[in-house]
């Protein structure tokens, strides 16, 4: 509803915008989330000693990060308005990195229900927030930004009471000197998470500037839905980090979590993927009712390949979970820079000539060459048997349920498909054990 009261053209801005300033959120953390998740759960007694001197750090950054995005997008071309919206967009994302280092103490200190409730904060009060915006009638995007910046403020604001009411008062440290060593022993993590992040968002900057930001606008719409499924993926592998973390001298440990993470990141993927390939046009129509049915159909084509890439991507994520929080970041990191390789290189040579559909392909081949590297990786470095059976009968329960949902739409049943796919996806995962009162119930614990 916001990008219908926005307009495609104006979305595509704030998303390629919003995409070069998240592909930079590296400025703000540093790799210090993850590796206060990875060293508190193995040592829980360093977080009063390590508390302050980080929150210092933490802050130092969140003070310097907009000041050089607004640098950088100076230098990238942006005018006098992209420039405001970028520093905007750079307050939220570096008090929403303050919120994440926060919430890795709950990851960190095994509170997997309060961190449940506090990874969907900031979203629920964005979701107030923009209600407010199409409340109010504005078609402004600095309007809608400014909420934005105000819902993440207040999420930062509860998480602070939050930490006083469970750990009670802690201070503030600038010790330039721990600092220094934090920095040294995290930098493995930064790498891969501006690593991570180019890759995920380089393909909106590239759209927009070679082909516009309506065309980025059309595209976006159609990202924005797999975003939302992924949202799900990263909740789960979270919590995942924390536990590989913690029993990472547990060979048979980490082995069942690899096989339960697996299934947990992906069974609920596949019914979403069907979702969106049966009924994603119509979806999206409800979001866009004042689009045209080519940009209709446009974004339900984009989204049907954006759908495919985030399947493969959280049904093998779980390895790179595992690979990371066990010591194996440098490798990660190497497969990923190929991946942008792949993405960047795609994206330059056809763009200019298919536009989102060729982001949107770009998009599967470099998930579907990262997300199967990571299984080499983890047969080469970690010594854990990767959960291959349950991959493979889970790409044909995917298969059979499409298929199913594929031969009612032929036959002319268009308004069955979708039913005929998830029920077969409810037989076939039964019968393959999947989907068993006692497996979902392991999976959950």
């Amino acid at each position: 509803m916001l990008q219908n009261r926005l307009g495609h053209e104006a979305w595509g801005s704030y998303a390629a915008l919003s995409s070069f300033a998240i592909a930079l959120t590296v400025l703000t953390d540093f790799g210090v989330n993850q590796y206060t998740i990875k060293s508190l759960a193995s040592d829980l007694t360093r977080f009063k000693s390590w508390f302050p001197g980080l929150m210092g750090f933490k802050i130092v950054l969140m003070l310097i990060y907009p000041p050089v995005l607004y640098l950088l997008g100076y230098l990238m071309g942006y005018d006098s308005d992209a420039l405001l919206y970028l520093m905007i967009i750079a307050f939220s994302l570096a008090a929403l990195q303050l919120v994440q280092f926060l919430r890795s103490s709950f990851q960190a200190f095994q509170h997997f229900k309060l961190d449940g409730v506090a990874s969907v904060l900031d979203k629920v009060l964005l979701s107030i927030f923009c209600v407010t915006f199409l409340w109010s009638g504005s078609r402004e995007l600095g309007t809608f930004l400014g909420l934005t910046a105000a819902s993440t403020g207040l999420s930062l604001l509860v998480f602070l009471v939050i930490i006083y009411k469970l750990y009670g008062a802690q201070g503030i440290d600038f010790n330039f000197q721990f600092i220094r060593r934090i920095l040294k022993l995290s930098f493995p993590f930064a790498l891969i998470t501006v690593v991570y992040a180019v890759h995920d968002k380089i393909d909106k900057v590239m759209l927009e500037k070679i082909s516009g930001p309506y065309e980025n606008g059309l595209y976006s719409a159609a990202s924005r839905w797999v975003d939302a499924l992924m949202m799900y993926t990263w909740i789960v592998m979270g919590l995942y980090y924390a536990r590989f973390a913690k029993f990472v001298k547990v060979p048979e440990e980490l082995s069942r979590l690899l096989a339960n993470g697996q299934l947990l990141g992906s069974l609920p993927m596949i019914p979403g993927f069907l979702v969106l390939y049966f009924k994603g046009y119509w979806l999206t129509s409800l979001l866009l009712p004042d689009s045209t049915a080519s940009e209709l159909e446009t974004i339900h084509t984009y989204l049907i390949w954006l759908a495919l890439a985030t399947l493969i991507n959280s049904s093998l994520v779980i390895y790179s979970t595992l690979l990371t929080a066990t010591g194996h970041e440098r490798p990660v990191t190497r497969m990923v820079v190929f991946s942008i390789v792949i993405k960047a290189t795609l994206n330059f040579i056809f763009i200019p000539s298919y536009g989102g559909l060729a982001a949107s392909i770009a998009s599967l081949v470099s998930f579907a060459f990262l997300s199967f590297s990571y299984l080499f990786l983890t047969h080469k470095y970690s010594g854990i048997p990767t959960a291959m059976k349950d991959l493979l009968k889970l790409f044909g329960l995917l298969g059979v349920s499409f298929g199913g949902g594929w031969i009612v739409e032929f036959a002319g049943w268009e308004m069955l498909a979708l039913p005929a796919s998830l029920l077969v996806f409810v037989i076939v995962g039964e019968l393959m054990g999947f989907l068993r009162i006692s497996r979902i119930k392991e999976l959950l614990q």
